[in-house]
């Protein structure tokens, strides 16, 4: 997760606001410009989206250089 709060790559994301038709949370695989490319685990496809649609709830883990 990027310092703004802004999704990156390997963060676990759901939509924001939440949308029915995705139940379920997704990995973002790669960014470009203001959109984060994420693979829904139920559905098994990844799609772009708008990181303004999106809610990290899971930071990737990496730690930053100091």
């Amino acid at each position: 997760m990027k310092d703004s709060g802004a999704p990156s790559i390997g963060d676990l994301v759901v939509p924001s606001p939440p949308e029915r038709h995705i139940p379920c949370a997704g990995l973002v695989t790669e960014t470009k410009g203001i959109e984060c490319k994420v693979l829904w685990s139920a559905e098994g496809v990844a799609a772009w989206w708008s990181r303004t649609n999106l809610k990290v709830i899971s930071p990737s883990g990496k730690t930053k250089k100091v």
